[in-house]
């Protein structure tokens, strides 16, 4: 969890996970790669549509997936979002979605990757943070910033990648 989390607001809403065992990669456990910070700033956010996946409900007050689920969702400037949907963000975070309401990241989704294709490589561009609701018309789902976070999570991987590389 990052050091310098904030409950009230959802800042630095990013953690990292350690695992016992090797990830077996399958159709639905695919590895992403992270963008360098020219890379996401210059080009992947100038990408239009981008894929959220999850297993979290369906709706507001539905069941949770019994299947991974995706949906691609527009980013959506800043400015527009907080015009538009009244929501504060940090510099850490940006939205996606539709304000229509039509569909959403939701409940059981935080924490999942919101990701972008370029090229022929899947990049991570956002992490699924929060929302007022789910898919409700007047609001965007709220992501985690992932290219603020490269210098924090290269900082706490590279120990980890060393020992790799060293036995």
């Amino acid at each position: 969890m990052h050091e310098n989390y904030v409950s009230s607001t959802a800042d630095n809403d990013i953690a990292l996970l350690r695992l016992a065992s090797p990830i077996i990669y399958t159709q639905y456990a695919v590895p992403v790669c992270l963008p360098t910070w020219n890379l996401s700033t210059r080009v992947l956010w100038m990408i239009r549509l981008h894929t959220v996946s999850g297993w979290g409900r369906r709706s507001e007050n539905g069941p949770t997936a019994q299947i991974l689920r995706r949906l691609k969702v527009p980013r959506i400037r800043t400015q527009d979002c907080v015009d538009e949907s009244g929501v504060v963000l940090t510099q850490n975070m940006f939205c996606a979605g539709y304000i229509e309401g039509r569909q959403d990241s939701c409940k059981g989704d935080s924490g999942g990757p919101l990701v972008t294709q370029y090229k022929t490589t899947t990049f991570l561009l956002g992490i699924v943070s929060w929302g007022k609701g789910c898919a409700r018309p007047g609001n965007y789902g709220i992501y985690t910033r992932v290219s603020n976070y490269l210098e924090w999570i290269h900082n706490r991987t590279k120990a980890f990648h060393l020992q790799i590389l060293v036995v």
